[in-house]
């Protein structure tokens, strides 16, 4: 089963590799233009992408309450000072606490603790800077893009997805563990986070539900929830947005506590941005609409994303061309392989 979801992401990521190369090529453009995408972001987030470099930007003025705690353990650091930051976050966070690579994606090298030993015996490991965060016990998850065109003084979101996870039912004899089966640290950290304790045995026909599950597993099911957008969520969005002003294109990973989002209750936190063209907009894979409709819509998407690129090249002091981006992905590939 493993092997054949492995396959059909292969499968995917290599088709939109490929409709990207050909919005490229079709406007006279190498993959390297792409990297102008949003200027003032490194490689246009297509390389080496600091986590911690893109919140830092985000999470200025009065802005802290949707984002998570967070700290970064640099490797330049010799690792008593790194694990001495850690206990020093440790004392002052609840369990449990995400731990992810300060550089990577599609959750590689991501764990979640749920005590202060193991957690220590993790970090003294790593050759690698991460990020430790307090975790999000929210149970809804959303995948927010965000678009701006040069020239323009704001943005706008113009799409929201609901990844809908799966969840299963309780029978009245088994606990929470035996139900949940093989899940990932994220489901679990969540289910302790909000049951206490996996042997508990739920009551009958009770629902749990299996927060935590990337998108990358495939696990999960996207709904597309762009026409329930509210309007104070998504000014909030373009506020933070706009910290970063040559942020033209991106991802936000939110977790909320409920949907739909109202004027009077905008408890969300943002996890992590993704301001590349990888940033798949996954409410075009909502099974409402056709093949048809949804590579139309991925097209017409990509073709904004490269004329933007475009108009951002002659401004860009940072530009590389194309050897220059395949460059930096072998150090990308190199990196991960430390995780």
């Amino acid at each position: 089963m493993k092997l054949i979801k492995k396959i059909k992401k292969a499968t995917r990521d290599v088709f939109f590799f490929t409709l990207v190369s050909y919005k490229c090529l079709s406007h006279g453009k190498s993959l390297g233009v792409l990297t102008n995408l949003n200027p003032s972001i490194p490689f246009g987030g297509l390389g080496r992408l600091s986590k911690s470099f893109i919140i830092n930007q985000l999470n200025q003025k009065s802005y802290s309450e949707y984002f998570p705690k967070q700290i970064l353990l640099e490797t330049s650091q010799v690792i008593e000072e790194r694990l001495k930051k850690a206990e020093i976050f440790v004392s002052k966070t609840k369990f449990p606490i995400v731990a992810k690579p300060d550089v990577g994606f599609t959750g590689i090298g991501v764990n979640v603790f749920n005590n202060k030993e193991d957690l220590l015996t993790f970090l003294s490991k790593q050759k690698v800077d991460y990020l430790l965060e307090e975790f999000c016990p929210h149970n809804h998850e959303l995948g927010v893009y965000y678009l701006k065109l040069p020239g323009q003084k704001k943005g706008k979101v113009i799409g929201v997805v609901e990844k809908d996870f799966p969840f299963i039912i309780a029978d009245g004899k088994k606990t929470i563990n035996e139900l949940a089966g093989n899940v990932d640290e994220f489901v679990k950290a969540y289910l302790i986070n909000k049951y206490n304790y996996l042997e508990n045995i739920p009551k009958k026909d009770t629902i749990i539900n299996l927060i935590g599950k990337s998108h990358a597993t495939g696990e999960q099911i996207p709904i597309d929830r762009t026409h329930e957008l509210n309007e104070k969520f998504s000014q909030v969005i373009e506020s933070i947005s706009s910290q970063i002003p040559d942020l033209y294109y991106g991802r936000y990973d939110i977790k909320i506590s409920k949907w739909p989002l109202t004027n009077d209750d905008l408890n969300f936190q943002i996890l992590e941005l993704n301001p590349s063209i990888d940033a798949i907009p996954l409410h075009f894979y909502d099974k409402k609409y056709s093949f048809f409709q949804k590579y139309k819509s991925v097209l017409k998407l990509l073709d904004t994303a490269v004329k933007i690129s475009s108009q951002n090249k002659p401004n860009n002091k940072n530009s590389i061309g194309f050897f220059g981006l395949m460059k930096e992905q072998v150090k990308l590939v190199r990196h991960l392989k430390k995780i």
